[in-house]
Order: C-alpha cells, then sequence, then structure tokens
C-alpha cells in the first residue's frame, strides 16, 4: 500500500514490486475479501487433449479503488473528462509576512461520508513544513513533496469515516516566503496526483474544493520591505506594506544619491508590490530605493549585477 501511495503521489513513476494488472483465477474462493493472498495467478492443465474453456481469469487494476479502470483504453487516447459533484475543505484566511510560520487547520465544509482523498496542491509564497492528524490519521507517508511549489497529498481508509460540518480534519504548517494574503498563495489541482475523493459506500467520485473563511480585519502598518531577489539581473519586486490607501513616490537613486528614476504607485491598504526592469536603473552598482507617502519615508539598498 505504501508503494501504491508514492505512485498516486508522483513520488515514483511505477511499481518495482508489482504490475499494472494481475490476473487472478475465476474460481479462487478467498477467506477474507479484505486481505485476498496468496492469490491463484495460473491454471496448471495436465495431458491437454481437448478444448478447456471454462479456465478463466479476472484482471484487477491495481489501484482501482472504485472500478473505474478501463482495459480497453489505448494510450493516447482522450481521456473523457469529469464534471463532478464537489466536497469542501475550509481553512481560515490570512495575512502572512515573509518568514512567519503559519497553520492552517483543513475543515469539513459539510457532511459527508469519507472513504478517501487525493489532491495536487499548488502553492506560490508558501513551503510546506509539517502535517499533523485531527480527526482522520494522517502522516508524512501521505504527502510527497514534488517540489518545493508542489506538494501532493493521498489518505484512504477501510472503513468509512462520518464526516460532519465543521470537523477539523488535518493540519499542515508552512512558512511564507512572501507577503500576502494565504488564499492567493495555495490551490488544489490534478498537476501530478488527479483531485478526487471517495464518498459512501460506492466510493462515488467527488472534486475536493478549498474554501476560505474571509481573512479577519488586519491592521496594517506602512513598511517597506528589501527588494526580491537581491542581488537581481533582469527585474526585482520592491514590496510594502500601507497602512491606508495612498499615493506613493518610489524613487531610485545611485550610490553617490543621484536620482535616477521617480515613479509615481496609487498603493493600495495592504500589502503591495512594484516590479522594477533592470533597463529602469542603468548599469551594473550599489543603487538605493526611497519610499515616500503621507507620514512614512525608508530607503533600502540594493545591487544590480547583469
Amino acid at each position: 500500500l505504501l508503494v501504491l501511495r508514492k505512485l498516486i503521489l508522483g513520488i515514483i513513476t511505477d511499481l518495482p514490486t508489482n504490475e499494472s494488472w494481475r490476473f487472478v483465477d475465476k474460481t479462487q474462493v478467498f477467506d477474507d475479501i479484505y486481505s485476498p493472498w496468496p492469490i491463484k495467478e495460473n491454471i496448471d492443465i495436465v495431458s491437454l487433449q481437448e478444448d478447456k474453456l471454462d479456465n478463466d481469469f479476472i484482471a484487477v487494476k491495481i489501484g482501482d479503488v472504485n472500478g473505474s479502470a478501463d482495459p480497453n483504453f489505448i494510450v493516447g487516447q482522450k481521456v473523457q473528462t469529469r464534471d463532478l459533484q464537489s466536497i469542501g475543505f475550509t481553512v481560515d484566511d490570512a495575512f502572512v509576512n515573509k518568514g512567519d510560520e503559519i497553520e492552517l487547520t483543513f475543515v469539513a465544509s459539510e457532511n459527508f461520508d469519507l472513504r478517501g482523498y487525493q489532491f495536487s496542491m499548488e502553492l506560490e509564497g508558501l513551503s510546506f513544513i509539517d502535517i499533523s492528524s485531527q480527526s482522520i490519521s494522517i502522516d508524512d507517508n501521505n504527502i510527497g513533496l514534488i517540489d518545493k511549489d508542489l506538494v501532493t497529498m493521498s489518505y484512504n481508509d477501510a472503513e468509512k469515516v462520518n464526516v460532519t460540518k465543521g470537523t477539523d480534519l488535518f493540519s499542515i504548517s508552512f512558512v511564507a516566503d512572501k507577503s500576502g494574503l494565504v488564499s492567493e498563495m495555495i490551490e488544489l489541482t490534478s498537476k501530478v496526483t488527479v483531485n478526487e475523493a471517495y464518498i459512501g459506500n460506492e466510493y462515488e467520485l467527488h472534486e475536493v474544493e478549498l474554501r476560505f473563511n474571509e481573512a479577519q480585519d488586519v491592521q496594517f502598518t506602512n513598511k517597506l520591505y528589501q527588494n526580491e531577489p537581491n542581488p537581481f539581473r533582469k527585474r526585482t519586486e520592491i514590496g510594502f506594506d500601507l497602512a491606508m490607501q495612498s499615493d506613493v513616490t518610489l524613487t531610485i537613486l545611485n550610490s553617490t544619491g543621484s536620482t535616477i528614476r521617480v515613479i509615481s504607485i496609487d498603493g493600495e491598504k495592504g500589502h503591495n508590490a512594484y516590479v522594477l526592469d533592470a533597463n529602469q536603473v542603468g548599469v551594473n552598482g550599489l543603487y538605493y530605493y526611497k519610499l515616500e507617502c503621507e507620514g512614512f519615508l525608508d530607503t533600502k539598498k540594493m545591487i544590480l549585477v547583469r
């Protein structure tokens, strides 16, 4: 099961100790259908003298939890698209500053009988730290760290879990790589692991939808951040927070303090960012950028290296 989960999560690309399909003697009777081992994968015929048309095998697709595998599927054939109902996982939205650690608790948005779920989690500005169980048993074996900005998840249980609306399912800890709203940094997709949940006795397919509770009113203060990246070659982002909507002046100065460029920005309350192109600056060297708005002034250094 652990090997199969690694395949689902995209950690491995094939089954090292198994086959995609297994063929079982149709006449085999299992004492326990949930633990059918060993399985009989051959039929012995001694002294074949006539037709034996009643010797049959049943093909079993490894990992086909809901019987949806198509044995006649041809590689390259167009995959049928699905219009699925959804179940919701809800988290509290929040504003985070770069370097903040945040724990998001995923809560059931409605009642459902959960058999399992899987999805890809695309991140933009968050890095995965850890996962912990709440009402369902889950650990690092259920997670695939595919890339810095891509995490896959797979969970299943032999017994269905009766989930009620408002139940805490699991929690994930992240560190913020930039400032902004969490809702703009995380998305559930099918990029590697297909987004689907298995619900009820019939393992009905649903899509997992990530929903956000609106962030509580955040009190911002005026703040200028270090540009990223720094040093930079082609472009860099200058981030800043504003306590209220305001006209902002961003001034670029060279190492001697001479003004290179003045940029006017319509600033919004909260976090803002301006992308500065190297062509707006000039040649290699040390520069300063100065942010001014009503009642606020701050300056930081940056380096251009082409």
